[in-house]
């Protein structure tokens, strides 16, 4: 069997060699599902050592790619032990919190639920989801999430430094994505002028995602991949639009092309 997490970890390592800079690089991947611990601001989950297994039979596997880390003037941190409980020490991961305050937390936290729980038959409807069920269920889903600029930034990059990353990064950036293998990658970052940096980056580096729901959806049928066009996660819209619209979307996809659920492993 693959390691998928050993992969990911070499490609890591020489991105860190090329830019000798440990605080300020965020590593990313598979999300751990180890112990949950609070490091003094938030709760945050440890390796377990059984991502890699986890993530090879995973019924589908979806990987949000998003633009860079926001470290808000302290260093760097690694994006696998993140989740999206309520930052006290005295409320204990088990107690379901969901600290929804962040569009980002809760836009990753909807769109997963929904993405993995649509069916050709069946979407999630947006007033069905209960915060706490979807808490509990981006806790227990295998799911990753990656930047395609490793180096940490602030609250916003422009699209001149995102078109800089991913030339100077291009191809460590497809060994990444390639190394997870994954069959939904959420790409965030759509704006209304220059359309999709990261959808475009993918077709112009082995992938052909062709648009087969307007604005929304996007289908390599070579590889049996489908790319979601959307904003980034802490966009200034509603958060019912964002998810209803894409799952929507996807939910069409899927009636119209069951087969892409059928997924065959490597």
């Amino acid at each position: 069997m693959k390691d998928f997490v050993k992969e990911n970890e070499r490609i890591l390592t020489e991105w860190k060699r090329k830019y000798n800079d440990d605080d300020n690089f965020a590593d990313d991947g598979i999300m751990f599902r180890g112990m949950f611990y609070f490091d003094g601001a938030n709760w945050r989950r440890d390796k377990s050592g059984e991502e890699s297994a986890l993530w090879a039979k995973a019924p589908i596997r979806i990987l949000y790619l998003t633009k860079d880390q926001n470290k808000g003037g302290g260093d760097a941190w690694d994006v696998r032990g993140e989740t999206y409980h309520y930052p006290d020490e005295n409320t204990k991961p088990e107690e379901n919190l969901f600290y929804r305050k962040y569009a980002f937390h809760r836009n990753l936290v909807y769109t997963l639920y929904g993405l993995s729980l649509t069916t050709p038959n069946k979407m999630i409807q947006y007033d069905e989801i209960v915060d706490q069920k979807a808490l509990e269920y981006s806790d227990a889903c295998c799911f990753a999430r990656i930047n395609v600029k490793k180096i940490a930034g602030s609250r916003s990059i422009s699209n001149n430094i995102l078109r800089k990353y991913l030339e100077n990064d291009r191809d460590l950036i497809i060994k990444q994505v390639d190394c997870l293998d994954a069959d939904i990658l959420v790409c965030c970052g759509y704006s209304e002028v220059e359309g999709n940096l990261i959808i475009d980056f993918l077709n112009s580096n082995g992938y052909s995602f062709n648009c087969v729901e307007p604005d929304w959806v996007y289908y390599d049928s070579k590889h049996n991949k489908v790319a979601i066009n959307t904003w980034h996660l802490s966009a200034r819209i509603s958060s019912e639009y964002f998810y209803t619209e894409m799952i929507g979307a996807y939910h069409k996809f899927l009636h119209e092309c069951p087969s892409f659920l059928c997924v065959t492993r490597k």
